[in-house]
């Protein structure tokens, strides 16, 4: 007798709940994947130079979540990408929160030193082959991170690449994810 004959209707009627389960399963794996790919996505990180080194280096690839919609869900320390503006279009660039909405923040002269909050920051950016500061250049700029602003820096202070110590604190509309993970592949 063959497992799966016309004659048992007990079989059939097992037979099509399993195809239909089957189905769901494969539907909810679907959306799964999509869901995943619509909030992540990842980025290559190219044509940076050195802004992010030694965290991240021209050619990695990093994860990126792209539902952030809001600065409350970001938190110093955090790296994310961001847009900016220029005359060749927009471009995407990677930075570290070093401060939030009401922070101060304190360059000092060459860039060599970020205070925020009058305190170095524990995720405080190194600085390889930075320039010698010279003497009496400039002053200190102090500047007060707006509400829904972030203040960025790159983890190299040196990097040629502007942060927010040019462009100025970060708004929340051009903040385009946050980076979850760097990918060894």
């Amino acid at each position: 007798m063959a497992m799966f004959d016309a004659a048992q209707p007990g079989t059939e009627r097992a037979a099509m709940i399993a195809r239909i389960v089957r189905m769901a399963v494969m539907a909810v794996v679907a959306v799964a994947v999509l869901r995943f790919f619509w909030t992540y996505g990842t980025l290559r990180v190219q044509d940076w130079n050195d802004q992010m080194s030694p965290t991240l280096a021209p050619g990695d690839k990093a994860l990126v979540h792209k539902g952030i919609r809001t600065i409350a869900q970001l938190g110093c320390g955090e790296l994310i990408v961001y847009r900016v503006g220029n005359a060749d279009g927009v471009t995407l660039r990677v930075g570290r929160i070093a401060a939030m909405p009401g922070d101060t923040v304190e360059v000092r002269p060459g860039g060599r030193e970020v205070r925020v909050n009058g305190v170095v920051p524990a995720h405080a950016p190194v600085l390889l082959s930075a320039p010698e500061a010279r003497e009496g250049a400039e002053a200190a700029s102090v500047t007060r991170v707006p509400e829904r602003a972030v203040y960025v820096l790159n983890d190299n202070l040196a990097s040629e690449l502007a942060d927010s110590r040019k462009l100025g604190p970060i708004d929340e509309a051009a903040v385009a994810g946050k980076v979850v993970m760097s990918l060894m592949w």
